[in-house]
């Protein structure tokens, strides 16, 4: 089974532009929030435990990044 992005998703099941909208804002929005956790001071300074947080949510960022077809101008 291949995995879709949403943009495949709004092909196959015809979704309203709308919607298709709304969910990438709210995607945005979690990225602007995840990103806000990741400071310079978790790579490499303070606990192991805050080093793996600020990877986590990197690697949440890149997978909401793929999955709603993101770029950096979308992010600005």
């Amino acid at each position: 089974m291949k995995l879709k992005t949403l943009k495949d998703l709004q092909k196959d099941y015809e979704w309203k532009f709308d919607t298709y909208n709304a969910l990438r804002q709210e995607a945005i929005k979690w990225i602007k929030e995840l990103e806000k956790n990741i400071t310079p001071s978790l790579y490499g300074q303070g606990q192991e435990g805050d080093f793996m947080e600020a990877h986590y949510n990197i690697a949440k960022i890149e997978w909401i990044k793929h999955f709603f077809n993101l770029t950096e101008e979308d992010l600005k």
